[in-house]
């Protein structure tokens, strides 16, 4: 079983890679996840089609994915 600050810390990679599958992984059936700006979203499929929405949609997550590579030296 993963730490608090260990899910916290996967999440966060899970979040800069895109990864879907892995942010829906670390919610529980029942979550509710509540950003801000939108209504609450319920449960891990509600939650890994709104993930999918906005990395697809955002236009920073791109520049943030370029911005990451560059700071690690990829191409």
């Amino acid at each position: 079983m993963l730490s608090p600050k260990e899910v916290v810390n996967k999440w966060v990679d899970a979040f800069n890679a895109g990864d879907v599958n892995t942010i829906a992984s670390l919610y529980d059936n029942g979550a509710i996840n509540h950003q801000v700006a939108n209504e609450p979203v319920v449960g891990i499929e509600a939650i890994k089609a709104m993930f999918t929405n906005e990395f697809s949609t955002a236009k920073w997550f791109v520049l943030w994915k370029i911005f990451l590579k560059m700071d690690n030296g990829l191409s």
